[in-house]
């Protein structure tokens, strides 16, 4: 593409510490490449759905999520909320938790890698999941995402995890919360129906793409341009199958255990428990039951430069 010269930036001005220092540096490397930069600091949340939405045709060449793959999940609502035709590409400052979504796209995460991409690299269409769930911004629009979600004991602890421990252990108060879960959940059936036909599960993970939590592959085959959805069905309960499950996702060997059943399909339909809590993209999403598909339309997204050979 065309060099963007207009970046709108989407970012939480809270975010402290490293993360505000990584934001800064990625900044000032966009400046010396010459980028202009408009910058639009969030108060709460729903925020960056909602200015990404309020953009309008020819407004910037390139909007800019600069935070977690929660923040980027706002960002892509607010996208599909824009005419057809009309929504700018997107590009990420990778700034959270998991940044699954830079992983996917072979992004490296330092100032001048992530300056680089978003100037030099090359927007290709990804695939995007609908829901019947509501955007919390605006009811009358549907609720999307973009990575994966999770119905069972992940959206459980995703649901649970503390906050404030989150922002200042990032990952470990996954892991805290975790090991608190595993003996205080009562592991009810997680019930979907695919293709007309019903299968039982402990956990049901959605993938768009190929990873989850970070640089961990549920499905190998899973690839965000092309438009088929991978459940990956965990079958068994109680806390021991959670650290087997566990250790079997850190060790890259999830899909290959026998009571791992991998789906392929373009839609799916979690049915209970009713009002069990559902997580996309890294953050709570609503309760069940919930239909997914593949969306008609897709979010142009920036990949990074391919080297020359």
């Amino acid at each position: 593409m065309t060099r963007p010269k207009r970046l709108t930036v989407i970012f939480n001005p809270t975010a402290g510490g490293d993360k505000r220092r990584r934001l800064q540096a990625v900044l000032a490397h966009l400046r010396r490449r010459g980028c202009d930069l408009d910058l639009r600091e969030t108060t709460r949340a729903g925020d960056a759905e909602r200015f990404a939405a309020a953009l309008t045709p020819g407004e910037t060449d390139l909007v800019v999520a600069a935070g977690g793959d929660g923040t980027i999940n706002e960002v892509v609502n607010g996208l599909l909320a824009l005419p057809a035709g009309t929504a700018p590409p997107l590009g990420i400052i990778p700034l959270g938790t998991a940044n699954v979504l830079a992983l996917e796209l072979k992004q490296g995460l330092s100032a001048a890698a992530v300056a680089r991409t978003l100037t030099e690299g090359t927007p290709r269409p990804l695939c995007v999941v609908a829901t019947d769930q509501p955007s919390p911004v605006a009811p009358d629009r549907r609720r999307h995402f973009l990575l994966m979600a999770g119905a069972g004991f992940d959206a459980h602890v995703v649901a649970h995890v503390r906050l404030g421990l989150k922002r200042h252990t990032g990952k470990l108060a996954y892991v805290v919360e975790t090991l608190l879960q595993a003996v205080r959940y009562d592991f009810p059936t997680v019930r979907l129906e695919v293709d007309g036909h019903a299968y039982d599960a402990a956990t049901a993970v959605v993938c768009n793409g190929r990873l989850y939590g970070g640089p961990f592959v549920v499905v190998p085959d899973g690839n965000l341009e092309k438009p088929t959805l991978r459940i990956a069905v965990l079958t068994r309960k109680g806390y021991r199958n959670v650290f087997r499950y566990a250790l079997a996702l850190a060790l890259g060997r999830l899909p290959t255990l026998k009571d791992v059943e991998v789906l392929e399909t373009t839609r799916v339909r979690l049915i209970s428990p009713e009002g069990a809590p559902l997580q996309a993209d890294g953050d709570s999403f609503g309760t069940l039951p919930l239909e997914m598909w593949l969306a008609d339309r897709r979010v142009d997204v920036v990949f990074p430069p391919q080297e020359p050979r």
